[in-house]
Order: structure tokens, then sequence, then C-alpha cells
């Protein structure tokens, strides 16, 4: 069972309850801001070409191989000087948007990110209808400890779909998540068979915490300018589009983790799949179609490619700052 949220229903997941569900859904309302202008410009720049700071995601080392086909990304983090120079009308926009988000997000949440410690990355899908991405998180999960560190996920049009896992934060390692959801109230499989749907349910109900909406996916669809607060250990995932969509994606306060040469720290930073008992679970028959799809010699090609060229650039995030 997958909950679907509709932009409507978004003012139910507030910034009161975010220790509680791992996210929140907010608006960033500016007349500064030209948002068609800046996905328009991100198109004609062609900057998902350049092959210098761009490449297409792949989960490295995962038994489903490459499942992300039509997703591309550019991390700023790569940008040296003459990406700065070349794509600077693009960068100064995406940071007087990154600023803003900073500044809502340590009003809703108390907390005091500075703003330069921001990494901003623009992602787009060009495949219409393209599978989900698998469950994951971006950042180390077990016994990992976040303070006033944050992804955001920021829609530059509407119609932005994105899939999260409410409650998938709160634990302490992998295999105290997997233990609770055999605890609370009934298997997570007699959870997911439920009828309590996200449009039903109050803010302030315990029973988010189980049966009723607890570690069962959530699809929530963000309208232009509407962006998603995670928990950096919230198990999220790319959904589908309905044709080319441009969005942004910034890491809040993870400066220091995501871009640090020490080895140590950056195990924590390695983005990290759901194991594949868990990921039965979260990602259900998309998962398990996808893998299929792998096996047929026409996508095979495309998805060597794509490992090729995002091998090539693998290391850049960790090596350069901003």
């Amino acid at each position: 069972m997958t909950n679907f949220l509709s932009s409507e229903s978004n003012r139910k997941y507030r910034s009161c309850n975010f220790d509680k569900n791992g996210f929140y859904i907010g608006h960033l309302a500016s007349s500064e801001i030209n948002f068609n202008m800046l996905r328009t410009n991100i198109i004609d720049s062609k900057i998902f070409e350049d092959m210098n700071v761009s490449w297409a995601l792949f989960n490295e080392g995962h038994d489903a191989g490459e499942i992300d086909e039509g997703r591309n990304q550019v991390s700023v983090a790569s940008f040296k000087k003459k990406q700065k120079t070349d794509y600077c009308h693009i960068l100064s926009t995406i940071n007087v948007i990154s600023n803003e988000l900073v500044k809502v997000c340590n009003s809703d949440l108390t907390y005091s990110i500075d703003p330069k410690n921001s990494i901003p990355t623009i992602l787009e899908t060009t495949v219409q209808n393209s599978e989900p991405q698998l469950m994951h998180v971006d950042m180390g999960y077990d016994n990992c400890v976040y303070r006033e560190q944050l992804l955001c996920l920021f829609a530059l049009e509407d119609n932005t779909y994105f899939r999260l896992v409410r409650g998938s934060h709160a634990f302490q390692t992998l295999q105290d998540l997997e233990n609770s959801k055999k605890t609370k109230k009934g298997t997570f499989l007699e959870a997911a068979t439920g009828h309590a749907t996200s449009e039903d349910e109050s803010d302030d109900d315990d029973t988010l915490l189980c049966g009723g909406g607890f570690m069962i996916p959530t699809v929530v669809t963000l309208k232009q300018g509407q962006f998603v607060v995670m928990h950096p250990k919230l198990f999220h995932s790319g959904w589908t589009a309905d044709g080319h969509n441009i969005r942004l994606h910034f890491y809040f306060g993870l400066k220091q983790i995501k871009l640090s040469s020490n080895r140590k720290i950056q195990k924590q930073a390695e983005t990290y799949i759901m194991e594949a008992q868990l990921a039965k679970l979260f990602n259900g028959e998309a998962r398990n179609k996808h893998i299929k799809n792998l096996k047929s010699s026409s996508l095979k090609k495309q998805k060597d490619a794509k490992v090729i060229k995002a091998k090539r650039f693998q290391g850049k995030m960790l090596i350069n700052q901003v």
C-alpha cells in the first residue's frame, strides 16, 4: 500500500510534527524569485550535458544495479571556476533560494543553520512514467546522530512527485527499525493493508506511529514553490514524472560530512539502499518489475554507459567544495 497526498493535503504535515514524522512540507513565497525562468535557464544552459558536473544517478553495488533510468544530477559542489562563471546566472538564483529555505527552516524548527553550510544539487527526470527509485537514505544510518542538519527537496514546477516513509528516521539502527515493525500493533504488512489514509489522520494522532500510516510509503505531490524538509535518516526516493521535471535538492548543515576527505566521515555520507529484506516491504512490485526490466539487453547497454559516466565523477562531491 502506498498513500498519495495531494498538494492540498500537504498542510497536515507541518513543522510542529517534524520530530514525529521525520519531514514537513512548506511553501516558499517570494516575489523576487522567478521559478519558471530558473527552470528555463537550467534547460537552455544544457548543464545536464556538461560531463564535468553532471552524471546519471545510480546505486552502485546494490542487487538491483542501475535503477535510475532517466534521472540525472548536477552537483554544485563539483563546480570549479569555469563552471561557476558559465552557470553564474543559474547559481545565483539557486543561492537565493537556498538562503531563503535555510531562513525558513531555522524559523520553523528553531535551528541556527549557517546559510553558507548548504550543498545544492539540481535533479532532472527525463523519462515520462519512469520507474520509482529504490527507497534509500542519503546519509549514514546506524548509530548516526544528526543535530540541526537537514535535507530539502524544492519543486520548480507543479506536479513534482516525491516518495518518503514517515517515521523511518526514528531508530538508532536499521535492525531496530525492522524489529519495530513486528511489535507495533501487528506486522508491517498487516498495517499496510489497513484503511487509514493520510487525509483521515489527525496531526496529533498517536496512531501515526503504528498502524495508521507508520512506515507506509507516502507519495507527496508538490506545487511550484513547495518543498519537503527531511531528517537525514528518513527513507525516501524519487517517484515517477508526468514529463521532463526539474527540481532542486539541498543538504543543509551537512557540508562538513559530505565534503570531508576523512574516510570514516565519508562512510557516513554514503547513500544507503535498503537491505533486501526491508526493500521488499517498501518497494514491492515496482522494485521487482524494475529488476526484471534490467535484464533486457536493450536496457543493459544504456545502464553500462550511465554507470561508466557516474563512476567517472563519483568522488567529485567529496573532493571539491563550492
